[in-house]
This record gives structure tokens, sequence and C-alpha cells, in this order.
């Protein structure tokens, strides 16, 4: 590892950046071959930007490498960076919040990595990021910036309490000469060491169905296949479906049937999906670190200190509860703040607290009893106003569309069984320091946080609420971009709560 000199980004960084310039309009490319054809002008007019595009994206990515330089120094990483502006960034090691290298699919097609370095209060992205370097490079700098980031804190506290510190030093020392066989053994063999099966992977794949995909592949088909439908379906056919009449006779059979057909191509899209993520996932302990990797094109690796992680959420969707399989996420400080952190995609319920107790002692999952739910009082809260909406949607629709509405009527019913699942899985409980919160319709969390990681905490609730002797909590961890929240819940097992956070305050 070269230090106090100045290094460069892998020459593949040119070729990367380029390609994902023309990634950027492939979408306006499709929708030209869908709407005009291979043979119309347009197209040819597309094929000559693409390439226009290329050569300038080769030219702009040629001067960015040129221009990016970073600096190893003793102490702090320095990147020089900027086509018409010069920018200069110094992360000092002691800063250094944590360090992954993660590779897309174009970066394992040449071999190369990204390191991206973040520090504490990074938000939209990350601090430092060296967007293409050699495999082996990458891992080697990421372990050595680490390794420095260690240092530097050890450093800073011993220069806070010298004396503490030479106690440690002298017990390392011990336990070094005493013990030495059995750390290199541990090293070895790490105790946490985790590997999602193949059939464990097929399983959660399965159970996971997407909803935001669900509406993606909708909009898409509307926008997409209004060609293809009117060659594969009869003449006029969604007029004649949807006719009052004939959707009474047989139209509602075939609009389930079309319902059920693009759930299962979804769910489809949806397996293939969780597939390519979470294919390879390892989780395995180094150094006292976490070390969390999957992907099967786009390898993502997460170094991950267990005492700087703020909550614990295990959630399981509706499809998984059958079946007693949950997630674990954990909310940390990133600056990759749309990046869920999975810390085990696929495990079942009762095997959860096995796992918190090897990574992360302090948190529980409690069991179902003790966490104290929803009153009954509190379900009107719940249906009601969603109801209502659905109510007047559902009449807004019928006065403009008469009966081509009736498929509407589904909403209410639908609305209503979500709206009391969201009430039968509220719920709270505090206890040995740890707060719990219960909540969620179609997929319930379970939020483990304990009372250092709680930025903020409010109770809160309405007139109506307040003679029902109803109080909303909503607890906001640091690193997380919403508050958990649970509604309507009884007063006295919130007030409680109230207290123990004022009196630790």
């Amino acid at each position: 590892m070269k230090i106090d000199e100045q290094q460069k980004l892998h020459k593949l960084y040119i070729v990367d950046q380029s390609i994902s310039l023309i990634k950027v309009f492939w979408p306006l490319f499709l929708i030209i071959v869908v709407k005009e054809g291979v043979n119309s002008s347009a197209f040819l007019w597309m094929i000559g930007g693409s390439i226009a595009i290329f050569l300038l994206g080769l030219l702009f990515s040629y001067i960015g490498w040129k221009r990016f330089s970073f600096t190893l120094m003793s102490d702090r990483i320095m990147i020089h960076s900027g086509v018409f502006f010069r920018e200069e960034k110094t992360i000092y090691y002691g800063r250094i919040h944590s360090v992954n290298v993660q590779q897309k699919l174009l970066h394992r097609l040449f071999g190369i990595a990204q390191v991206m370095i973040e520090t504490p209060g990074g938000k939209e992205k990350s601090d430092g990021v060296l967007s293409a370097l050699s495999l082996s490079y990458a891992n080697e700098l990421a372990v050595m910036l680490r390794n420095r980031k260690m240092d530097a804190q050890q450093s800073r506290e011993a220069d806070a309490d010298h004396v503490q510190m030479e106690q440690q030093a002298q017990e390392i020392v011990a336990s070094a000469a005493i013990d030495s066989s059995t750390t290199s053994e541990e090293q070895l063999n790490p105790k946490v060491n985790i590997n999602l099966k193949t059939s464990e992977l097929l399983k959660a794949a399965a159970t996971s169905l997407n909803f935001g995909l669900a509406i993606a592949f909708i909009a898409g088909l509307y926008s997409f296949g209004s060609q293809f439908l009117d060659v594969l379906l009869p003449e006029s056919f969604i007029e004649d479906t949807l006719n009052p009449q004939y959707l009474l006779r047989a139209g509602l059979i075939v609009i389930t049937l079309l319902v059920l057909a693009v759930i299962a191509v979804v769910w489809l899209l949806s397996l293939l999906l969780y597939v390519i993520k979470y294919s390879g996932f390892t989780m395995k302990e180094q150094q006292d670190q976490l070390l969390i990797s999957y992907g099967l094109f786009e390898k993502k690796t997460f170094v991950i200190d267990p005492a700087k992680v703020q909550a614990v959420l295990v959630r399981q969707s509706w499809l998984r509860k059958p079946f007693g399989y949950v997630e674990i996420g954990i909310q940390v400080v990133s600056a990759e703040e749309k990046e869920n952190l999975v810390l085990h995609p696929f495990i079942a319920l009762q095997d959860v607290n096995g796992i918190l107790q090897q990574i992360l002692p302090k948190f529980i999952v409690p069991e179902k009893e003790k966490i104290v739910s929803a009153p009954k009082r509190a379900f009107l809260y719940y249906w009601r106003t969603p109801l209502i909406i659905a109510l007047l949607l559902t009449s807004a629709l019928f006065f403009f569309f008469e009966g081509y509405a009736l498929w509407s009527l589904g909403l209410v019913p639908l609305i209503w069984l979500v709206m009391r699942a969201s009430y039968k899985a509220a719920g709270v409980l505090l206890e040995k320091n740890q707060l719990t919160l219960r909540f969620g319709a179609l997929t319930k969390t379970i939020c483990l946080i304990h009372r250092p990681q709680i930025v903020s905490l409010s109770i809160t609730r309405t007139r109506g609420q307040r003679r029902k002797q109803l109080l909303t909590i909503s607890a906001h961890a640091l690193g997380s971009l919403i508050p958990y929240k649970v509604k309507c819940l009884d007063e006295q097992h919130i007030l409680p709560v109230w207290m123990w956070y004022r009196r630790n305050k």
C-alpha cells in the first residue's frame, strides 16, 4: 500500500462511466422501438444519438479519470476530483464511520470494485467514493482504512484515559501470549459464519411479493402493452368486458383471471429479482465486526460495528406468517439511506434470539404474550378514516363511470381487512431498558430499541382519543428517515414509557 504517493483510479473507470451514461437513455430507446419500430427514422436517430452520447461520455469520463486522484497519508486520505471545478476532500481515519466495498454488474464483468468511505453525518451519499479499483486492491485498501480507523480510535482513547489503555494493553499482551493458538484458530473459524442455502434463498424469494414492483409492472403494461393487447385480444375486448351488463354475468370472472395472471407474473418477477439481489448471502464476524455480503450481479459488502447498531427490526410479511419465518433488519447510521441493511433475510422467528445473542446480545425479541396490544376501543380509529375515504372514492367512480365502476366495491372489504391487520399488529412493551414497538399491516414489524439510541420520543392524540384514553407513540432513532410509530394504545401502558424516557433524559 503506497503512502504519501498520489494514486489514480483504474482505467476501466472511463468505460464504466460511459456505459452508465448510456443506461440512463435506454428507457427512451425502448419507447421508440415499441412505438415507432426498428425501421423508422426515429430509431435511426436514436442509434446515432446513442453513439454520440457514448463518445461524449468517453471524453468526459477520460477527463474525469485524468483529474481524479487520491493520496493515503499517515493520518488521513485526500481525494482530488472535478472536471470543471476542482474539489478536495480530506477524510481523517479517526472520522471514518464505515468502509464498504461494492461491485455493480459491470464491475464484476471488468474485475473492479468501488470503495465507499462514510463518516458520521453523511447524508445523501458517501463522503468518499473511489469508483474503480482492481478488486484485490479495493479489498486491501478497505482493510487498511478499517485498521487505521481502529488505530485512530484507540489513540484517542489513550489520550483520554492513558491508565485504562495501559491496563487493556497488558491484558491483550497477556491474552496473546497465553492463547495465541486459540486466537489464530478463531480468526480462521469465526464464531459467526452464516451462509444462506439455495433452498432457503428460494423459499425467501417465493414469500417476498414486492407490491412496488407490482405497481410498476401494471404501469408499464398500461404504457407499453396496449399495442400488444390489441393484437392478442379480440377487438373491443376491454370495452365489452367492462360493459355493465356483461360485467354482471361473466366480466367479473374474466377480470379476476386477468388480475390473477398479473399477480402471477409479478410474483415470478419478484422471485427472480430477490434471488439476484440476495444470492450468495453470507454473514461472518471479523475482528469484532460483522461482514455482510450478497448479490449475484451487483456484489455488495458491508462492514458493521455491532456497537453502532441503533435498532433491530424483525419483519414478517403476510406470506411468511403461516410458515413462521421473518427477516432481520438493522438500523445504522449510513450515507446510503435507501439501502435496507439486512442482518438475515430468512430465518425462523423462534431462532431470532439465538442469532441476536451471538451478534447483538443487548437486543432480545420478547415473547408474544408479553407485548401489550391495542385495546378494543382503539379499533374504530384504525378503520374509520380509510374506510370513509374508500367509500367516497367508490361513490365518485360510480358518479362518473356508473356501472363500469362495479369493481371498486372490492376496495371497501379489502381496506377493512388491511386496517384490521394493522390494529391486530399494534403493540408496545418496556422491559429491561429496551423499548419494543410492534406495528404494520401487510408486513408486521417488531422494532427493538434502547434509550441511548432514541433521538426523540413523542406521544400524541386527538380529542376523541383523549376521551378514550388512547395515545400514539413515536420513537425516532439516529439515522432513521422516519420514526417508528404505533397508533392508539392504552395510555396506562404509554405513560410509563414516557416517564422512563424523561427520567433517563
